[in-house]
């Protein structure tokens, strides 16, 4: 589920045009986020800049890669002689796979309350 994206994969658009949806990455943004950032290049710029702590964010998807409203993040520990791949798996057991169905669960309860006008 590494960097999810509807803006990336074309697949969900708001009736004005406009991407809708969200996405989950990791790292923490704005450090390690935007065009390019996914995959492993997250996780290698995060140990090149010698960070001590990354992590997963969850946000909304607009026109500007990684540039929506922020829902969740959660920290992860780096650890001495991580590499990327290591990194990378304990970012999404840690972070990504958690927070993702959370978000998820959250905006369609948001919807839902919407959609019968705010009642239980």
């Amino acid at each position: 589920m590494e960097h999810y994206s509807p803006v990336r994969r074309g697949l969900q658009w708001d009736a004005a045009g406009k991407p809708a949806g969200d996405g989950a990455g990791p790292a923490g943004l704005p450090a390690f986020g935007g065009r390019g950032f996914y995959g492993l290049a997250v996780h290698e710029a995060a140990l090149a800049r010698g960070v001590k702590v990354t992590g997963a964010t969850v946000h909304l998807v607009n026109e500007i890669p990684d540039g929506g409203k922020i829902l969740l993040q959660r920290a992860v520990e780096v650890r001495e002689g991580d590499t990327p791949e290591t990194l990378q798996r304990r970012v999404m057991e840690q972070a990504e796979w958690i927070l993702l169905p959370q978000a998820v669960q959250a905006l369609c309860e948001e919807l839902a309350g919407r959609a019968d006008g705010g009642r239980p």
